[in-house]
Formats: structure tokens, C-alpha cells, sequence
């Protein structure tokens, strides 16, 4: 279900989509990288 709702906001918008994800993922990466106090 989430695989189809995904696959479909892509075909919508590619570009804009791609770039939600990449952010999304740098920032979560981000998180996980930076020391909790």
C-alpha cells in the first residue's frame, strides 16, 4: 500500500519528489549521526 501511494506521488511530481527524499534522508542520517547530550 505505502509502495503504491509512493509510487504514485513519483510519477506526479519526479523532480520535487526526489529531492523531499534526498532531503528527508540526509537529515535523518543527520540525526543519527550527531551525538545526544
Amino acid at each position: 500500500m505505502k509502495l503504491l501511494l509512493y509510487a504514485r506521488s513519483i510519477s506526479l511530481k519526479p523532480s520535487a519528489n526526489e529531492i523531499l527524499r534526498k532531503a528527508a534522508a540526509f537529515f535523518a542520517q543527520a540525526e543519527l549521526d550527531r551525538p545526544h547530550k
